[in-house]
């Protein structure tokens, strides 16, 4: 969110969005890929140390990205699912669909699957005026119970 806030601050969001469409949140799928007396904590250096074998300069932004980069790709991305997506307008869509969750049309659950998949409400009030189906297909599509 801090990103995504800067980002639209200095009007880059659109453009950095044209690039990067959505985020993993590394950290959970760690937790669930990496038990905790096998690597001690998940501090990404921590986790490199333990599950690479490596070590690198940490706190520097390029050798964290390329040793988050490794570490992703060499062993947490064949446990990644579709549940560790997020979309790159997840948080704007959280918070657009938010008066749902609110007034209980939808739940917490509803509005984070499709708050995933880059969703708002306005895509939802598109939908209903478009077609009485329209939001019935949205929920399908995104596996939406």
């Amino acid at each position: 969110m801090v990103l995504e806030n800067r980002l639209r601050e200095f009007s880059l969001f659109a453009t950095f969005s044209a690039h990067v469409k959505g985020f993993i949140d590394t950290l959970k799928l760690s937790k669930r890929v990496f038990p905790k007396y096998k690597v001690g904590n998940y501090k990404q250096q921590t986790l490199v140390k333990e599950v690479l074998g490596t070590e690198y300069h940490a706190h520097n932004a390029k050798e964290d990205v390329l040793s988050l980069k490794e570490l992703f790709y060499l062993k947490l991305r064949e446990n990644c699912t579709d549940d560790d997506l997020h979309h790159a307008y997840f948080y704007h869509s959280r918070l657009s669909l938010k008066p749902l969750v609110d007034k209980k049309v939808i739940n917490t659950s509803i509005s984070f699957k499709l708050a995933r998949s880059g969703i708002t409400l306005s895509h939802l009030k598109i939908a209903k005026t478009r077609d009485i189906n329209g939001i019935k297909v949205i929920l399908t599509e995104n596996r939406v119970n």
